[in-house]
């Protein structure tokens, strides 16, 4: 490694601090932090060389419903059968980022299944768009019943960052979306009322219009 010292060192500390201090402002939100991300070091670029960092947190985690069905079951009856569902939306995996940040989109999408604990839609991915059939049982009851019977996915949104470090520091940030692979499915009773705000079967029955 060359070595600098009396002027030309001060300057040399001095611009890289200017470097990494204008990357900063430019690319990173107000609130971002690095967590366990170190800074760069001279020695990262020695004879040339770089290093990257990269570090994905998750931000928000939710249900989305896919399909859904309402049917109306009559007192005294139960009920065992296929339903086909009718697609209510359809779930994307996404990154919105720089070209830095998605040029590692791969590497990015598998740091999210180790942060989320299971294994995430890769880049691109999407859930089915078209109707879907499966077989739901209920017991019978001595009323009328309204029931939603569903299908979803967790949902998952989380925070990227990409350090690179070569002659100096520079940070790029995107936000990368997916979704769990296994879906959910069940069958909610209606009204929406029944539950609490927020919770899968609020808003499956809330989504489902009863």
């Amino acid at each position: 490694m060359k070595q600098f010292s009396g002027l030309s060192a001060v300057l040399l500390t001095l611009a890289l601090t200017l470097s990494a201090t204008l990357v900063a402002v430019t690319t990173a939100p107000s609130t971002a932090a690095t967590g366990k991300m170190r800074l760069c070091r001279m020695s990262d670029w020695d004879n040339g060389g770089s290093k990257t960092f990269r570090q994905i947190t998750l931000k928000h985690s939710a249900f989305q419903m896919t399909h859904a069905e309402r049917r109306r079951i009559p007192a005294n009856v139960g009920f065992s059968r296929e339903v086909t569902m009718t697609k209510q939306t359809v779930v994307h995996a996404s990154i919105e980022a720089t070209a830095q940040v998605k040029a590692d989109a791969g590497a990015f999408f598998a740091k999210a299944s180790v942060e989320a604990g299971l294994k995430v839609a890769g880049g691109g991915s999407s859930t089915t768009g078209s109707s879907i059939t499966e077989t739901f049982t209920v017991s019978e009851a001595k009323r009328d019943r309204l029931f939603v019977f569903y299908t979803g996915v967790d949902t998952f949104r989380f925070k990227v960052h990409k350090r690179v470090c070569a002659h100096g520091q520079h940070d790029y940030f995107g936000t990368l979306r997916s979704y769990n692979n296994i879906k959910e499915s069940g069958a909610v009773l209606c009204p929406h009322t029944r539950y609490k705000k927020g919770s899968i079967k609020y808003q499956v029955t809330f989504k489902a219009g009863c």
